[in-house]
């Protein structure tokens, strides 16, 4: 079964994008960040990988409608398991060349040279360019946990100045991402979940985005119905110890002869909590036809007298 990551990188593929900038932004994400910069005898080359088909066609979809160019494509297979891993498409020289000013991996200097460029360089301009532009990395490299577990969207990068130069470009966008290093690589991860959630409704994975809504309402049902039996269980817990105290009082009071000294209503009071120990203090008054208060005055007096006797304070 395809992870949750998976079912949202094909969700995202079926995302139209109608115009020619979003087409640049888009692509442009993906070889900024999954792209690889090699040299061959044909030059300069530029190499995107992914396990994913859809999105393997989508890149090369991509490239021909901005580029206008082909690309070698091959298929990396687990010898083991004769199953494809990795899904490879290169530009190479000239094609390659361009594609990498374009998207501003690779400056050019005034005297003729060129240098790689470690940042993301190529910024989108527009909001409908950022949300494409946002969904090529998450195709490039992004991760999520699915729903069940918690809010967690993360992107792998090799780069420690690209990371950092992602967090700054979510930063802009009101989305609150950290970075860290995990195995000698750089970490941009995004746990809030209305950053989460905001994240995958610009890249277009509403389905996604639905599932950790409903996941979102499921936990904080959960967590009411906790809270609720959690503050009954207290009460229950403050019930049952003050019916206790109060019996002990009753027990001793009755056992010193001092009870039966007591007015009529103090020792109705004192019959009625023997006779029903479990009782709350409302029950309590509505046998006798008194206030709840009446009752707690009554209660209290008869602790208060025993704790007296035992040369105690209530």
């Amino acid at each position: 079964m395809a992870s949750f990551s998976s079912q949202t990188k094909l969700e995202a593929c079926r995302v139209a994008v109608r115009s020619d900038c979003c087409r640049r932004a888009e692509l442009y994400a993906m070889m900024r960040f999954c792209g690889v910069i090699g040299i061959n005898r044909q030059g300069v080359s530029l190499t995107l990988s992914t396990s994913i088909e859809p999105v393997a066609q989508r890149i090369l979809s991509l490239v021909r409608r901005v580029f206008d160019a082909e690309c070698d494509i091959r298929r990396v297979e687990r010898e083991q398991l004769n199953r494809i891993e990795r899904i490879e498409i290169a530009l190479v020289g000239e094609q390659a060349r361009e594609a990498l000013l374009a998207c501003g991996m690779l400056q050019e200097t005034d005297d003729g040279g060129s240098f790689f460029e470690d940042g993301i360089g190529y910024r989108p301009m527009n909001d409908c360019c950022m949300d494409a532009y946002l969904r090529g990395v998450f195709f490039a490299c992004g991760t999520m946990l699915p729903p069940s577990k918690g809010y967690h969207l993360e992107f792998v990068l090799e780069s420690a100045q690209l990371a950092s130069d992602l967090c700054d470009l979510l930063y802009s966008m009101d989305i609150n991402a950290h970075m860290t290093v995990r195995k000698e690589k750089n970490i941009v991860y995004v746990k809030e979940s209305e950053c989460v959630l905001q994240y995958l409704a610009r890249i277009g994975a509403h389905n996604a985005y639905l599932q950790m809504e409903d996941e979102r309402m499921i936990r904080e049902i959960k967590n009411d119905v906790n809270r609720s039996v959690n503050c009954s269980t207290a009460n229950i817990n403050k019930t049952t110890n003050a019916a206790l105290k109060q019996i002990r009082a009753i027990e001793f009071l009755e056992r010193e002869g001092v009870l039966r000294e007591q007015s009529l209503s103090i020792r109705q009071m004192a019959e009625m909590r023997l006779e029903y120990p479990e009782a709350s203090l409302d029950e309590l008054a509505q046998m006798m036809n008194i206030t709840k208060s009446g009752v707690n005055h009554r209660l209290r007096k008869l602790v208060h007298l025993a704790a007296l006797l035992q040369g105690s304070e209530e």
